[in-house]
């Protein structure tokens, strides 16, 4: 439906753009990312930018840590994200599973500059990150390994093989970065599309599967389904008199076989 502007004027549509039209690169995707990671729908403390891994020629964009310890490689693509990007980023995660608590200490140790500083503690920056989220209990680090793809748009290729390794207990998220332009101010819309939200609405009035129709709607159960014309009209008369000549609680609809009513906290 587009991105709107309210002004004095009224409402003003906001020309919807791409990050090859405005000529931005990774590059920017990289540093909007680095300066606040919230941008990606999370909290998460960046350890590294352009990691390289050893032995390889392999380079990976961002790796984090999310308040659950677990190391998040993040990939950025300026167009749409498109195979090879997944085994990609599979490939860096397989790498990063071997690494240990003293390897993610000294890449975040060089990102921040702290070579020689007496001062630096990364257990204590890890610890006060995770206790900003929330978490009581400080997770061990790199306990899993997730995967966050960034891009302009994916393509079904991708979003299938993203979608099957998610149903199968990877934890890949693919988020689609959509760019609007507004006189000289750049506005962007993330958008997670694996895995895809449940509509909090999906449910309602919904009936579940194994819910009984005697459950959903007892009376309409014992009145339509149950009682002929003439049973139908027989009941409610005794429903009638019951009502008028005791005190009951009821009638009670929600059984198969009976209409209940109660006194004294029993079943009648």
């Amino acid at each position: 439906m587009g991105l709107w502007k309210i002004t004095d004027k009224g409402p003003s549509q906001v020309t919807e753009s791409t990050i090859k039209r405005e000529k931005l690169l990774e590059e920017n995707l990289e540093n909007w990312v680095e300066k606040d990671p919230l941008i990606l729908g999370e909290s998460l403390l960046i350890l590294g930018r352009q990691v390289m891994i050893p032995d390889t020629k392999d380079k990976l964009d961002l790796l984090a840590v999310d308040p659950q310890g677990n190391s998040v490689i993040i990939e950025l693509k300026r167009g749409k994200l498109k195979d090879p990007v997944d085994t990609q980023a599979l490939r860096y995660a397989s790498y990063i599973s071997k690494w240990r608590f003293e390897d993610f200490e000294n890449l975040h140790r060089n990102y921040s500059g702290k070579i020689g500083d007496t001062n630096y503690n990364f257990v204590s920056i890890y610890e006060a990150f995770c206790e900003d989220a929330g978490v009581d209990e400080i997770p061990d680090l790199n306990k899993d390994q997730r995967i966050i793809i960034v891009g302009s748009s994916v393509r079904d290729k991708l979003g299938s093989v993203a979608l099957w390794l998610y149903e199968h207990g990877i934890e890949i998220k693919i988020i689609e970065i959509q760019l609007f332009k507004d006189g000289e101010e750049i506005l962007i819309e993330p958008t997670v599309v694996v895995p895809l939200q449940v509509n909090k609405f999906k449910d309602t009035g919904r009936i579940k599967p194994g819910d009984t129709p005697w459950a959903v709607d007892g009376k309409s159960w014992h009145l339509e389904k149950r009682c002929s014309s003439k049973t139908r009209e027989m009941l409610l008369t005794i429903d009638e008199l019951v009502q008028q000549n005791f005190e009951v609680d009821g009638p009670v609809w929600n059984q198969k076989l009976y209409v209940a009513y109660r006194v004294n906290n029993y079943n009648w």
